[in-house]
């Protein structure tokens, strides 16, 4: 009978009445539940986590053992896909908006099909409040006794059980000191329309739902049939949306008692399937014959009893009694010292569409947490007990499988509440976040990790609550052949079709080639039209010095004025020029610039040129041999484009969207150092200094639109004569208007200096094997041997990123696009390598 009786008390589903953030359970208690914003950091961030797990302590430990109970829920909330996307695409721009809608589409089709529903981690407090029957006299309980039995009619008839007000008003008092006590673990309290979902969502099993079409009743909750005897050792949950199958996985034990770095919830977040994990706890009483101190010194005994026997016996004590003597002792010297234990018990939630599916990822579970020497079991014929006992209130007071007792340190060390998510709330999809040291493949990396990273390059400079910073722009940092370009290009695709005027300056002029042979692709123009339309509008120019009508289009005396006129001037006479020690020769420049730019403003038809044929006409021998050695380097060269006698009218800025070239340019190589510059290399590095001018002046055109230059190979700055202060200020065009750079080069040590660390809001860093530690510094990532193991096993196509919020990830860059696979590729796959790639 009293087994029958514990069957019937198991089925009771626990909560009575939900009031505001406040469940009222069927045994008299009140439960205030809470949302936990989570810390989100980098999991090789060490330090910082041992900060979380010291703040999580002191609530364990100081905050809550007055409640008696409390529960940690981390579920996979719904991300909302469609509904960001919805508000993203306001931001599209008009003549690219179907395109835009067209690639918002696929992406949610496209990782629905991958991972199921799309979701991230929520975090829930719930805390026992108190008894609201404690200390009542015997008429008052009978009366709560009969009002009782008519709340359970009323549910039957599916009616709301209606709270007296008084009756909730009494524990507000409670509430608000618990609220005041876990605010600064940034807590913020459920509405009760959220806390209804929350309960509902533990009877539709994970099936495709949209929240806002939800019914938010309470009689609502519950509808669904929970059938645990139909396959041992999982649920089969039917409802009007569908059929799931749930199983509960408690944990059993940690091997060789040791619960230190558990992580146990940053391990249910890296599961590459939804994984639900929950902690439901009480504090012991330690008093009385039946206490807790009771029962540990019985334990206590038994142990050195065993152990004697096995001496006596001639044996030693087993591995298994040494570690339950030294967890028992470990546990009764807590005791002494006052301090409070935590009886508790850890369960992950399993959901799949049928049993099969829910074997395998639990099976997955089990094997991950053995890895990490943590047993975890599937019970055959206790999952409807674990069922109802992890429902919202359920109280595990009275349960005595799967507990553990720990100290508040060694829960924390659970790591409740942490994540490790980049990159901006809604946004285009750049890849996934990969937690592991090292994946095999870049496939592999994608493949094993739900947490998905989206971005949006507009949001940075509009004071973005919780942001480290307000800088727009953008560094893309690594080494050649690590898949920098590729993420540039696909940066590229997905800003130009928001509202915003988009250049992309391409130094060696294989962008648009790229982009034109997949445009005239027959088999990309057949299966993606609306791609090649879009290709074909780009504006396409190419700067060739050997167009005359190219020449002066970047001759800073033709498109600056004044003062930047002459600095870029300056800077480029002197990257073909050296001037050491020849102070007549640059005072001579310098006088002529000044005569030059002032002739420009008045309307004359002049340029940079127009000071090298002056300076032909002075009567100093020397000033003479400078301007006719100048004026031979010009002569033939691709310096026409810059130097010039101002009959350009500059280039056109209005476009769209447009790609920019320069033919026959011949950038050095990074590791080359300047002394060593061939003629050509010190030609090219002059051109990119006005290039750098003509970014800055497409971004302060006007100051209501977003503009965003792409820079690539834009290294060459960092080295050339006057280049940093081009950097600088392409960059304050950003802190003023609507503008942002993305700066695609190879050293991270080329995106700041002590000064101006903080110069770009958001960076990516590829690998480049002699800077790691600058890597890692620069990103924000502590530097250690791990992390610095971390980098180097980064594969192509993964780098580290740190977003605007400060947060930092190891990133697999993920293109979902078949057609921008093509238009991005730079190197042809030959017969070899698809043989290499093949037979591997």
């Amino acid at each position: 009978m009293k087994a029958v009786k514990e069957i019937i008390k198991l089925a009771q589903i626990p909560f009575k009445a939900i009031q505001g953030n406040l469940m009222f359970d069927k045994s008299g208690y009140v439960w205030a539940y809470y949302r936990i914003t989570a810390e989100e950091t980098n999991p090789n961030n060490f330090e910082e986590l041992e900060k979380y797990k010291k703040r999580w302590a002191t609530i364990f430990r100081k905050t809550l053992p007055k409640y008696g109970e409390f529960e940690l829920v981390m579920y996979p909330k719904d991300k909302q896909l469609t509904e960001r996307f919805k508000e993203f695409s306001k931001d599209l721009a008009p003549e690219y908006h179907r395109l835009g809608l067209e690639y918002m589409g696929r992406t949610v089709a496209a990782l629905k099909k991958e991972l199921g529903e799309i979701t991230e981690p929520d975090f829930i407090l719930g805390v026992r409040l108190k008894d609201m029957y404690g200390n009542e006299n015997p008429i008052e309980s009978i009366k709560r006794v009969t009002d009782e039995v008519s709340d359970q009619i009323l549910g039957l008839l599916g009616k709301k059980v209606v709270m007296e007000e008084d009756e909730r008003e009494k524990f507000q008092p409670i509430e608000e000191e618990l609220f005041r006590s876990i605010r600064s673990r940034r807590a913020a309290r459920l509405t009760e329309d959220e806390l209804i979902y929350l309960n509902r969502l533990s009877f539709i099993g994970g099936l495709p739902h949209e929240k806002k079409n939800e019914d938010f009743s309470q009689a609502r909750i519950t509808e669904a049939i929970v059938d645990a005897g139909k396959d041992v050792g999982f649920i089969h949950l039917s409802s009007d949306l569908g059929n799931s199958v749930v199983s509960y996985l408690p944990i059993a034990d940690f091997e060789e008692n040791n619960i230190a770095y558990n992580h146990l919830y940053q391990v249910a977040q890296q599961m590459d399937f939804p994984c639900d994990f929950r902690i439901k706890a009480y504090y012991p009483d330690p008093k009385g014959v039946t206490g807790f101190a009771s029962k540990v010194m019985i334990q206590k005994n038994r142990h050195k009893t065993e152990a004697k026997e096995a001496r006596l016996a001639g044996e030693s004590a087993s591995e298994r009694i040494k570690g339950n003597a030294q967890m028992v002792n470990h546990i009764s010297n807590e005791l002494e010292s006052g301090e409070p234990l935590i009886a508790w018990i850890g369960c992950f939630v399993i959901i799949g569409k049928s049993r099969e599916q829910n074997k395998r990822r639990g099976d997955a579970l089990i094997n991950a947490m053995k890895s990490l020497k943590i047993s975890v079991v599937r019970p055959s014929a206790k999952q409807a007990q674990l069922f109802y006992r992890c429902l919202f209130s359920a109280s595990v007071e009275s349960m005595s499988d799967w507990m553990q007792v720990t100290n508040g340190h060694s829960l924390a060390e659970t790591l409740f509440a942490v994540t490790n998510s980049a990159g901006t709330r809604s946004g285009w999809y750049l890849g996934r976040i990969d937690p592991f040291l090292e994946s095999e493949t870049l496939k592999d990396s994608i493949q094993s990790s739900r947490n998905s990273v989206f971005y949006n390059m507009l949001v940075a400079n509009q004071g973005q609550e919780g942001a480290i910073t307000d800088s727009p722009h953008v560094a893309i940092t690594g080494e050649t052949g690590k898949g920098k370009s590729y993420l540039t290009g696909m940066l590229f695709f997905y800003s130009s079709l928001l509202d915003a005027k988009v250049l992309y300056i391409d130094p060696k002029n294989q962008v648009a080639k790229q982009f034109k042979r997949t445009a005239n692709d027959p088999v990309i123009r057949q299966k993606f039209p609306s791609f090649v339309t879009y290709l074909n509008s780009i504006n396409y120019v190419t700067l060739d010095a050997t167009k005359k009508e190219n020449h002066g289009v970047l001759d800073p005396i033709v498109f600056l004025r004044g003062v930047e006129a002459k600095d870029t001037a300056q800077a480029m006479i002197q990257s073909i020029y050296n001037l050491d020690n020849r102070e007549e020769v640059e005072t001579a420049i310098n006088e002529e610039l000044d005569k030059v730019i002032e002739e420009r403003e008045l309307g004359e038809k002049v340029g940079l040129l127009t000071v090298i044929r002056r300076l032909h006409d002075y009567e100093d021998q020397v000033i003479q041999r400078a301007a006719k050695l100048l004026f031979s380097k010009i002569q033939n060269s691709i310096l026409h484009l810059g130097f010039s006698d101002g009959d350009s009218n500059g280039l056109d800025l209005n476009h769209k969207c447009t790609v920019l070239g320069i033919a026959g340019l011949s950038l050095p190589e990074p590791h080359v150092p300047v002394k060593d510059y061939s003629e050509a290399n010190k030609k090219s590095t002059c051109l990119m200094l006005p290039l750098g001018k003509f970014c800055e002046k497409f971004g302060n055109q006007n100051e209501e639109q977003y503009t965003i230059e792409f820079f690539d190979e834009a290294w060459i700055l960092a080295k050339a004569k006057g280049g940093r202060e081009v950097l600088k200020a392409m960059q304050r065009v950003g802190r003023s208007f609507c503008n942002i750079l993305v700066y695609s080069t190879q050293s991270v040590k080329d995106v700041g200096d002590d000064q101006d660390t903080n110069s770009f809001g958001t960076m990516f860093a590829f690998d480049w094997q002699s800077e790691r530690s600058d890597i890692l510094s620069h990103i924000g990532i502590e530097v250690n041997e791990r992390n610095l193991t971390l980098v180097e096993n980064m594969k192509k196509g993964q780098c580290l990123f740190r977003d605007i919020y400060g947060r930092t990830a190891k990133l697999s860059i993920h293109n979902l696009f078949p057609e921008w696979h093509h238009a991005l590729q730079t190197v042809k796959k030959t017969a070899s390598s698809e043989a290499e790639k093949q037979f591997a």
